[in-house]
């Protein structure tokens, strides 16, 4: 309201700008129709709006809000009173001694094709370059305006489509800083509706925990009689609009963005049941894990207790096979066999992390195929 009162209210503003006082800001009870607080609102609306960060759109989809003022912006300037004024500036055609001028050429076209492409990030940039169309035509134009009749004539519809966008300009603060701002308040609600709900959420499953371990404890089936917990009932209020003298052109209605009770509590019930599903998923991974640990261990352990009792066999054998026929060892085998090997030696080297299995693999015997023998014949 102190916005558009400001704006609306300009012609009957008190002139105060020779007394400096506090500059005002924010949601205020009362305010004087002056020309400085007309001043202090516009400065707050352009520091909310000029850094705000534009929500962009796939290319070729249908604008977002921020993209839509934007181009709000744009056709401020294409109308078709204003076509013999802006004709100068829209197509990329300049000079042959404007680039030696003007460092940075840009027309409209190309913050069209820019906004087209979603290159924008936020309005601030947005606005700098259209700002910059008409600063590049004083800076060319005014130093011949004087002689030259054609320079003349751009320098003074460079003078009027610049008062007009500055007039778009202040329109686009005051519709996209009230709809930030709206926003802002909306999701503080949203976030103490959501902190109510999870509160008394809470205190539901803690009385439901208390009734379980009751019954737990004395053995009974019955429920327990406990104190049944006040409803919260969540109550989204929406801002009352007082019947005015006049109507605000520049903010357009659009409640989409407001969330009711049921779809806060359907989003809850949501995220719950998805907290629950992973944990199970959770449960089930961690228990396939633990069995298959299990079953490596308890394997592991038998291959060393089957080690240990085959090791004093597998010495008899061998010192079986190295007796020749008159009852002594052969002499090369003492070498290569050397003293007997004990089951705690086997043990140690299965449980040698750095061992390599042995791999069994069954192989079928190749068969000799009779290769035909090729004669010769001479002639």
């Amino acid at each position: 309201m102190r916005w558009l009162s400001l704006e609306y209210l300009s012609e009957y503003l008190i002139d105060d700008t020779h007394s400096e006082g506090i500059r005002q800001s924010g949601s205020l009870t009362h305010w004087k129709l002056t020309l400085s607080n007309q001043s202090d609102a516009r400065f707050e609306r352009e520091n909310i709006v000029i850094t705000q960060e534009i929500e962009k759109s796939e290319e070729g989809d249908r604008f977002t809000w921020h993209e839509t003022e934007c181009e709000k912006l744009l056709k401020a300037l294409r109308h078709q009173s204003d076509n013999k004024k802006m004709a100068y500036y829209v197509k990329p055609i300049f000079p042959p001694d404007y680039v030696g001028i003007i460092s940075r050429p840009i027309c409209w076209e190309n913050c069209n094709e820019k906004l087209q492409r979603r290159k924008y990030e936020t309005f601030g940039e947005i606005i700098s370059d259209l700002r910059l169309i008409f600063s590049n035509a004083f800076k060319y134009n005014g130093r011949v305006k004087d002689s030259d009749p054609t320079s003349k004539l751009a320098y003074e519809s460079a003078e009027y489509m610049s008062a007009k966008l500055e007039a778009a300009i202040q329109k686009l603060f005051l519709t996209a800083a009230d709809r930030i701002e709206r926003e802002v308040v909306e999701e503080i609600i949203l976030s103490r509706e959501a902190v109510i709900f999870q509160k008394a959420e809470e205190d539901r499953l803690r009385t439901e925990w208390q009734n379980e371990r009751e019954r737990a404890r004395y053995g009974g089936d019955e429920p327990l009689k406990s104190t049944p917990l006040p409803s919260v009932k969540i109550i989204q209020r929406r801002p009352m609009r007082r019947d005015l003298d006049f109507d605000n052109p520049f903010t357009d209605q659009d409640d989409s963005y407001e969330q009711t009770e049921m779809n806060l509590l359907n989003k809850q019930k949501k995220r719950f049941e998805e907290q629950q599903k992973e944990r199970r998923e959770m449960h089930e991974t961690t228990k396939n894990i633990g069995i298959r640990v299990y079953h490596n261990l308890f394997w592991r352990s038998q291959a060393i207790q089957w080690a240990k009792e085959m090791a004093p066999n597998y010495y008899l054998a061998t010192q079986a096979n190295n007796v020749d026929k008159s009852g002594s060892r052969k002499k090369d085998n003492d070498k290569i066999l050397g003293p007997p090997i004990e089951a705690s030696a086997i043990s140690s080297a299965l449980n040698n992390e750095s061992r390599v299995g042995i791999k069994l693999q069954l192989v079928k015997p190749k068969t000799k195929r009779n290769k035909k023998r090729k004669r010769l014949f001479l002639d």
